[in-house]
C-alpha cells in the first residue's frame, strides 16, 4: 500500500507534514518521497537536448551530480534538487498535475547551470505494477535515475552560447544563419586568446579566426573547448 511509505526527515518543515500524508494528494506524497531517496551524489541518465533534434547540444548520457541538496532556492525559485557538475550548478525540478515548470527557470539569472525537469505523471502506472519485488522507494529511485522519457532539458548553458553566436551573426549582416553544428559539422565552441593583446573570446574552432582587437590571426591560440557539461 502506498500509504505505508515512511518519511523520516528531521526538522524540515515540508517533510514534517508528511506524517499526515493521508491528507496529501498522490503526487505531492510522491514528490516528498522523491526528495527523501535523493542522496548526496546521483548518477543520473539524461536525454539528448533538445528533444526536437534540431540542434544537438548534447547527446543522451549519464551525469554524476555531486554536493546534492534538496529544496534549495535557485534563480528566485525553490527547486527540488540542486547539485554540481564540475563548476556548474545542476537543477532537477519535479512536475506533475497541478505543479507546472516555473517560467523563471527557463531563463535563469545564473547561466552557468543545467536544468532538467522530471515529470512524475507516470508514477501511478509504475506503482500499480504487480509482481515486482522492489519497494516503492526503490522503484522511485530507479525511476529518477534511469527513466529517460520523464526528463526534459529546460536550460543548457551551451544552447545560450550558440544562440548568442547566431544573434551576433545576424547583427553583422548575415541573414542566413545556421546553427554551429549545421554550419561546421564537428567544430566546437571554444575559449580563445590573443597572445599579443591578451583579449579572450569564444568562437567555433577549428575555423578561420582572428583577434577581435588586433584583427589578426597570428597570435590566436586555443585555451580550451567549452564542453564542461559533457
Amino acid at each position: 500500500n502506498i500509504k505505508e511509505w515512511h518519511f523520516a526527515h528531521e526538522g524540515r518543515s515540508s517533510y514534517a507534514k508528511a506524517e499526515t500524508m493521508c491528507d496529501f494528494s498522490f503526487y505531492v506524497s510522491a514528490r516528498l518521497m522523491a526528495l527523501q531517496v535523493i542522496g548526496g551524489q546521483i548518477d543520473i541518465l539524461l536525454p539528448e537536448y533538445p528533444d526536437e533534434g534540431k540542434l544537438k547540444i548534447t547527446g543522451a548520457k549519464k551525469l554524476t551530480l555531486s554536493d546534492v541538496k534538496v529544496e534549495q532556492k535557485f534563480s528566485g525559485v525553490m527547486v527540488d534538487v540542486m547539485g554540481r557538475v564540475r563548476d556548474y550548478a545542476f537543477i532537477l525540478y519535479f512536475t506533475h498535475p497541478g505543479r507546472a515548470f516555473p517560467d523563471a527557470l527557463s531563463e535563469p539569472k545564473d547561466r552557468r547551470c543545467g536544468i532538467v525537469s522530471i515529470s512524475l505523471d507516470g508514477l501511478p502506472n509504475l506503482f500499480g505494477i504487480v509482481g515486482v519485488k522492489q519497494s516503492y522507494k526503490d522503484r522511485l529511485s530507479d525511476f529518477i535515475v534511469n527513466d529517460i522519457a520523464s526528463k526534459k532539458w529546460r536550460y543548457h548553458p551551451r544552447h545560450a552560447r550558440y544562440t548568442k553566436h547566431n544573434a551576433d551573426q545576424v547583427k553583422d549582416g548575415n541573414t542566413t544563419v545556421q546553427t554551429p553544428i549545421e554550419k561546421h559539422g564537428a567544430q566546437r565552441l571554444a575559449n580563445l586568446e590573443c597572445v599579443f593583446c591578451k583579449v579572450q573570446w569564444q568562437d567555433l574552432y577549428p575555423s578561420p579566426i582572428s583577434c577581435p582587437k588586433c584583427h589578426d590571426h597570428l597570435g590566436c591560440r586555443l585555451i580550451c573547448y567549452v564542453d564542461n557539461m559533457e
